[in-house]
């Protein structure tokens, strides 16, 4: 009986300090899994007034659904809604037409110290421009098919720029365009004159083909990592309405991009491109450059001659690292003479080359936004914009810019542009741009050929 008595106490000690060892993890588990049953009584809650919320929406939606169509205005799904979003929109309710209404104004100021380049270029004065002034409308007609129309009126009239329409949604190819447009070359003439760092873009710009009329495909790939576009054209003149009249011409232009680093959203990135065009002439051939301020003259003149066909060659690379980026391009420009007419007239093959390369930085702490789909940079927004109370977008920027138009007895000349640049943003649709370019040009035989310049540009623009 003792024996029993004492192994019943034993065993009720073991019992008794098993529960008090288990019973402060027994009393953390239940308040842990209480705090979750809370938060999970919150997050349904928070659940339910979101809920409530689109049902309210829904039925006033429905209430003036139903007045509209007791007044015989029964809302059609393609009816249009009038918004703002970087230009003047309009939008269908089911989102099948997209319209967009838009328009830019540059309107330039200038100060140019002659320094001795007046003597071998020409007078060189201070003054002032409209340098574009565009109307547009642009739009998608269904999912797959888009459309173009703009026009510049700065000279006051009507100069034909971007007048197409573009069938997307293609197999393989991606997306046909047809009119007339940019050819798909260099990264700084695709990108929008809106988005340039600098008032004008660098001299090797002279080399490079302008908007022509033709058929060009284009697509994207590797989750828009990799970007190509190529396309048939022919020359075409801007200013009647963009039409050609002209036998045996023709083109075919090539672009292919690749972001080999992308990261968080673009903020870091790497860009690398090539192009190429092959262009079939059978005329006169004439490139003149000025400075980098579309005020100045011409400083460097090849004069014309014939030549049969065009090579054209480029490269291009960008870096953008947060707040700073970088960009820079190199083109050449191969000339090949027709057999016959360069024994005849001793006519000459010349390569013609230039570069630049430029550095940014976002003194506000902005990045220079990049669009994946097209290989291009984009329009810049101010983090805390001036039309806001808040100090805008401050960009400082500087350009190194080198063209040569000199070779094989033609002396076209050569110009180097060094460009300090200040850009501030008040709006993503509204800044002020101010340059500064040192000018040196090299033109005609002897030692004593070199002449520079000083000149000063400020830019006000919209866009919208």
């Amino acid at each position: 009986m003792n024996r029993t008595l004492r192994l019943i106490a034993v065993g009720a000690c073991v019992i008794l300090v098993s529960y008090t060892s288990r019973a402060p993890a027994e009393e953390a588990a239940a308040a842990d899994l209480e705090a979750q049953v809370k938060a999970l009584q919150q997050t349904v809650a928070g659940l339910q007034k979101q809920i409530a919320d689109i049902q309210s929406r829904m039925e006033r939606n429905k209430a003036v659904a139903d007045v509209l169509k007791e007044m015989g205005m029964n809302p059609d799904p393609n009816d249009l809604r009038l918004y703002w979003k970087d230009g003047i929109r309009m939008d269908s309710r089911d989102g099948s037409i997209k319209l967009k209404f838009g328009g830019r104004l540059h309107y330039d100021f200038a100060w140019m110290g002659d320094g001795d380049a007046e003597a071998r270029v020409g007078e060189i004065g201070d003054g002032f421009q409209t340098r574009r002034a565009y109307l547009c409308v642009a739009g998608d007609l269904g999912k797959n098919v888009g459309f173009k129309w703009e026009y510049d009126w700065s000279t006051g009239a009507a100069v034909a720029q971007d007048v197409y329409m573009e069938l997307k949604q293609l197999p393989v190819v991606g997306a046909l365009r047809l009119g007339h447009f940019k050819e798909p070359f260099s990264l700084e003439y695709v990108l929008s004159d809106n988005y340039l760092t600098f008032l004008e873009r660098g001299l090797p710009n002279v080399l490079v083909p302008a908007r022509n009329g033709g058929a060009m495909i284009y697509n994207d790939a590797l989750d828009q990592r990799l970007t190509w576009a190529a396309g048939i054209f022919r020359d075409t003149n801007q200013a009647d309405g963009a039409q050609a009249v002209v036998d045996g011409q023709y083109a075919f232009t090539t672009r292919i991009t690749g972001l080999p680093w992308y990261e968080d959203d673009g903020k870091r990135l790497l860009h690398l491109g090539t192009a190429f065009s092959v262009r079939h002439t059978d005329g006169n051939v004439r490139y003149r450059a000025r400075p980098e301020a579309n005020l100045a003259p011409f400083f460097l003149d090849t004069g014309n001659y014939f030549t049969r066909d065009i090579c054209l060659y480029g490269t291009e690379g960008a870096l953008v690292l947060g707040p700073f980026h970088a960009e820079a391009e190199y083109i050449a420009a191969n000339m090949a003479a027709d057999n016959n007419v360069a024994r005849a007239g001793n006519q000459p093959d010349p390569t013609y080359h230039g570069y630049y390369i430029q550095a940014g930085y976002f003194l506000t702490g902005e990045t220079r936004p990049y669009k994946k789909s097209e290989g291009v940079f984009d329009r810049v927004k101010p983090l805390k914009p001036y039309t806001q109370g808040g100090p805008g977008a401050w960009e400082v920027a500087g350009r190194l810019s080198y063209l040569d138009l000199d070779d094989d007895r033609i002396d076209g000349g050569k110009l180097w542009d060094y460009t300090l640049g200040i850009n501030w943003y008040l709006h993503s649709n509204v800044r002020l741009m101010w340059n500064y370019i040192r000018s040196r040009t090299d033109v005609g035989p002897g030692a004593d050929t070199r002449a520079d310049a000083d000149i000063f540009m400020m830019r006000a623009q919209v866009d919208f």
